[in-house]
């Protein structure tokens, strides 16, 4: 069984929770993106007492701008949070779960290595992830004229793939993880908490006094930071985060050929 025929055999067992994760992320964006008129001002009144270092802890700076409304809730915290779902649940289940469930060991028994399988497993989450992509990109491109979301294609186009490079980057740190670990609920548990300390890396631990430079270690901060919607395409944070999605993806093949798997 080649890689190819394997992440075709993943995608084909998955393909129901990816249909979930496609139509929950379009009605998300469906939603915050049809409210910029409605709710945008009344957001950025609500907010303007807030503290400017939790303001900007949250992406919070400007709601009442295109650029400014779309980085706080579409491509916001939202995001964000169903991003990191959605990897640390597809890579736990990838090489962790089907451990336990025994499926890895029969999958192994064929002329596959677990190279391959590793593989074939991040590249089945990167199809779901442009998938997800982009619905994210066609949905806010639609939605520009009626709502008033005055941004160029080619900036949202920017803003998305950054995205897709940020999703690729913590599924292949929650891949490594699953395959190093091998037990479900310990692989989702290190993979959440790495996941949540990387994300207050760039949000809460900089607000502490000398430590700034925090963020600069954060796939979140890549992402929020290249600021791709306004600036466009980053090409220094896009070498971050596909190189890490790239290293943490050998490292997951090299831990997975390193251990026992549990039969």
């Amino acid at each position: 069984m080649t890689t190819v025929e394997l992440t075709r055999l993943t995608l084909r067992q998955n393909r129901r929770g990816a249909l979930g994760w496609i139509i929950g992320l379009a009605a998300l964006t469906l939603l915050y993106g049809s409210s910029f008129k409605s709710i945008g001002g009344a957001k950025s009144a609500a907010i303007s007492s807030y503290p400017a270092s939790l303001k900007q802890a949250l992406n919070l700076q400007d709601l009442t701008s295109p650029v400014g409304y779309l980085n706080a809730t579409v491509y916001g915290i939202p995001l964000l949070i169903l991003t990191s779902i959605y990897v640390v649940s597809a890579a736990t289940r990838s090489v962790a779960g089907d451990e336990e469930s025994g499926a890895l060991d029969l999958i192994l028994a064929y002329p596959v290595s677990r190279t391959n399988l590793v593989l074939a497993r991040m590249a089945a989450m990167i199809a779901v992830l442009v998938a997800l992509g982009l619905v994210l990109f066609v949905v806010v491109l639609l939605l520009r004229s009626p709502t008033g979301l005055s941004i160029g294609a080619d900036k949202l186009a920017a803003q998305t793939f950054t995205w897709l490079l940020f999703a690729c980057s913590l599924a292949g740190v929650a891949l490594l993880i699953s395959a190093a670990v091998g037990h479900p609920s310990n692989s989702l548990g290190i993979s959440a908490g790495v996941l949540l300390l990387a994300y207050l890396a760039d949000s809460f631990i900089p607000l502490i006094g000398g430590l700034g430079w925090v963020r600069n270690l954060s796939p979140y901060y890549w992402f929020i930071g290249s600021d791709a919607l306004a600036s466009g395409l980053d090409l220094g944070y896009c070498a971050l985060l596909a190189g890490t999605a790239i290293v943490t993806t050998a490292l997951a093949a090299f831990a997975l050929n390193r251990r026992d798997i549990g039969v």
